[in-house]
């Protein structure tokens, strides 16, 4: 039985070899540094983790609550440092960040709200009026709070979350507050018109006014849709705008004196230019 042992054996290593020789058997392949790096790095995480007492400071072996884990971590954390593999914590930025003072408690939404609404009654006892501009350079916070204001009644009235209440609806709608944003931009336009009035002693704007052509534009619409309202079809115009529009000497005949009307002109040049344009 040893001989038949010894046999197999010796036929086992013969045949081995034999194949090592010939390249059959493949050979354990050779690290790369990065491997051995990888290595060397986890033998020495497993001896700092493994043998704490040797990194620890007498008092803190001597103490029974100490964290081990903890001290563990950040002897691992400045071997990393120390090896490269990562950064050292920023001191001076955190230094930064605690002297940084702390930030003013902001207002609540009830006192933001009143704050802008006393903005829109000051904005109310300058203008006569509470239509606010979409573009208000003057103060581009309060034209959005008023946009806001809109959109927040929306949403109240169809039923929807909305910091909107019936207490703020009765305080606005007090001081003439214009609830939908086509009667509001209507409102606004007729504003400038009327300053042009004032400037100018007449409510005819040129076709090319480079000053507001937006104004002209919206005159020219309001005398379209004049026209519409006249023959029964459907228009934005209505009885109210055009007793309102008639009330400050609006023409709804454009008069046609060239490419465009000189707003210099007084007001009898222009009811003499209306008169030969009618005749």
């Amino acid at each position: 039985m040893l001989l038949l042992m010894d046999h197999r054996r010796d036929s086992i290593n013969f045949e081995s070899s034999t194949r090592q020789r010939a390249g059959i058997i493949r050979k354990a392949p050779v690290p790369t540094d990065y491997e051995k790096k990888q290595q060397k790095k986890m033998e020495e995480y497993s001896r700092l983790l493994s043998e704490p007492q040797k990194h620890l400071p007498i008092q803190d072996i001597q103490n029974d609550t100490i964290d081990w884990q903890r001290r563990c971590r950040e002897i691992v954390r400045e071997y990393q440092i120390r090896i490269g593999t990562t950064k050292a914590p920023n001191h001076k930025a955190t230094a930064k960040l605690e002297e940084k003072p702390k930030q003013r408690n902001k207002m609540s939404h009830s006192a933001q709200w009143l704050f802008n609404f006393e903005k829109l009654l000051k904005f109310r006892q300058q203008h006569k009026h509470c239509h606010v501009p979409c573009v208000y350079d003057a103060d581009p916070s309060l034209a959005r709070w008023v946009k806001r204001q809109r959109y927040h009644y929306y949403l109240f009235m169809n039923s929807k979350p909305s910091p909107m209440k019936e207490e703020r609806i009765e305080k606005l709608e007090d001081i003439g507050f214009i609830w939908h944003a086509q009667e509001a931009l209507w409102q606004e336009r007729l504003n400038e018109l009327l300053k042009f009035k004032q400037k100018y002693g007449h409510c005819v704007v040129p076709t090319n006014f480079p000053e507001n052509q937006t104004l002209a534009t919206w005159v020219k619409f309001q005398r379209r849709q004049y026209k519409l309202f006249q023959q029964g079809q459907p228009s934005y115009m209505s009885a109210s705008r055009m007793a309102v529009l008639e009330k400050y000497g609006f023409q709804w005949k454009r008069i046609s004196t060239g490419n465009s009307v000189n707003p210099t002109r007084t007001a009898p040049q222009i009811r003499q230019a209306f008169h030969n344009t009618a005749a």
